[in-house]
């Protein structure tokens, strides 16, 4: 598969919307996927709750910066949205509880 050759490459923003045109809007979805992912398992020590909350915020937190520059469509940052209301709402039930 050939992909034409980017004609005016200028900074990272323009580098950040050729990626993604090459892999049809792919490109930053997977790296929130990936950022999700990593912070989710480096904080499970602190218990499941916990960690879903504090990664979903994050996430939440890199839809909107994304969506703002328009590197992810809509329906990406409601879900992130609805992922860190979720995660919020994990966090304020686990430290309802005690240990």
């Amino acid at each position: 598969m050939t992909f034409a050759q980017p004609s005016n490459l200028t900074g990272l923003y323009s580098l950040g919307i050729y990626v993604n045109s090459i892999t049809s809007g792919y490109f930053w979805t997977m790296i929130m996927v990936a950022i999700y992912g990593v912070l989710f398992f480096s904080m499970k020590g602190y218990g499941t709750e916990r960690a879903f909350g504090y990664s979903s915020f994050v996430g939440g937190v890199l839809a909107i910066l994304l969506f703002t520059i328009g590197f992810i469509p809509v329906s990406v940052l409601v879900f992130a949205i609805l992922l860190a209301g979720l995660g919020i709402v994990a966090l304020k039930l686990s430290n309802s509880r005690e240990y």
